[in-house]
């Protein structure tokens, strides 16, 4: 590989390729990339872009007001050889908790997270086994997680937060006045796999 690299800087200087990029100091680009490795530039430059404006997007999507990702939306980006990025991979940075998730208990698919992009809001439902359905769940996005609200079987309004680790989240239920689901109660769901 580095060889072919030396041939083909060799072949570039030889035939004067780099003349047609020469300028003053002034540059006529408005955007400047300084890289100690700038022989791999172009495989990272697409992905890069891609996750700044990916971030961009979420912070103003989910209208944060600090500079900093809330932590459960770091998630790295996998970048192929080529540079490439799948959109998998960018659906996951931008939307961490979409998906369907296996309950612990018998493993059937029990918490579905769905992103509305008409209003920056998730839908959220909840199944508990052998407990109750939580079908009406409402999600925002804060900095501890995806923080929820539905009815509870008594119908009255129940709420929480779903946190991620991984393709693991769990369900901690902080604000409930239904006696059979006490505040504190955590239930945990693994992501199904696709």
């Amino acid at each position: 590989m580095a060889d072919q690299i030396i041939n083909h800087n060799k072949t570039f200087v030889g035939q004067r390729g780099s003349e047609r990029n020469i300028t003053d100091k002034h540059p006529d680009k408005k955007l400047a990339v300084l890289s100690m490795e700038h022989t791999r530039m172009n495989l990272w430059m697409a992905a890069a872009i891609l996750a700044l404006c990916a971030q961009a997007a979420l912070l103003s999507a989910c209208k944060n007001k600090s500079s900093e990702l809330p932590s459960t939306l770091k998630a790295p980006l996998r970048i192929a050889d080529d540079g490439s990025v799948s959109i998998d991979d960018v659906e996951q940075v931008l939307l961490p908790f979409e998906g369907t998730y296996l309950d612990e208990d018998n493993h059937e698919p029990n918490l579905h997270i769905s992103y509305r992009r008409s209003d920056g809001l998730y839908d959220v439902q909840i199944g508990i086994f052998r407990l109750t359905d939580l079908d009406d769940g409402l999600g925002r996005m804060g900095d501890d997680g995806l923080q929820f609200t539905a009815t509870d079987a008594a119908g009255n309004p129940i709420g929480g937060i779903i946190t991620l680790n991984g393709d693991t989240a769990t369900v901690t239920f902080t604000d409930s006045t239904w006696p059979l689901l006490e505040n504190g109660s955590q239930f945990v769901y693994t992501r199904e796999l696709r």
